[in-house]
């Protein structure tokens, strides 16, 4: 896998589950799944400006990624587009991003984040500021709009489910995230490991 590839799993990841928090609100949302949850989302690409809600098929800048949550193991599993995928272990800190087709997996150390913000341990809810905007539905789903402020100090309205299944995620306006298909299935634990026989390696250099 390259650089590049590395590095926008890791962007997208934090985009589905690392949702920033920032100091005093309530009430507050659950910002991580309740309980194991299989999410097919359509993403921005570098290339695009917006997802379109309103369009049936997305247009050839939008990626499609798969997004797998087990309650149990407290771990995330990221399918986005090609043969690489993300398994992120909250609870062990590290995320191992497999490749099958080398079979090899880069065993990374999970990146720090602000006090209160990504993902929180079950049954917490988010402890930084969340203005809460109004109801709506995606995929199916009710979810509620909050109005958060990310990295660089810009709103961000993300839609949430009542058990903390991130549905749509906006930015300046703009749809960057859209769940497409949402199925409470529990999740098989052989889904959060890599395969029998796989090299971990090095990170690449930078």
């Amino acid at each position: 896998m390259t650089k590049a590839g590395l590095g926008w799993l890791l962007a997208t990841a934090a985009l589905v589950l690392g949702v920033p928090a920032w100091p005093q609100g309530a009430p507050n949302p659950f910002v991580t799944p309740q309980r194991d949850v299989d999410v097919t989302y359509l993403i921005a690409g570098p290339r695009s400006a917006a997802v379109d809600p309103g369009s049936a098929l997305p247009p050839p800048s939008v990626m499609t990624q798969r997004m797998r949550w087990s309650a149990a193991l407290w771990s995330q599993r990221l399918d986005p587009a090609g043969n690489a995928y993300m398994i992120t272990d909250y609870r062990a800190r590290r995320i191992l991003v497999v490749d099958p087709r080398r079979a090899t997996a880069t065993l990374l150390p999970l990146p720090a984040t602000p006090p209160g913000g990504g993902v929180q341990s079950p049954g917490l809810r988010a402890t930084g500021r969340y203005d809460r905007l109004g109801e709506d539905a995606v995929a199916g789903l009710p979810c509620t709009e909050w109005r958060t402020i990310d990295d660089g100090g810009a709103d961000s309205v993300i839609c949430l489910t009542p058990d903390g299944v991130l549905l749509r995620a906006r930015h300046a306006g703009q749809v960057l995230l859209l769940a497409s298909r949402v199925s409470y299935a529990a999740q098989d634990p052989a889904l959060f490991a890599a395969p029998s026989g796989t090299r971990v390696e090095q990170p690449p250099s930078q």
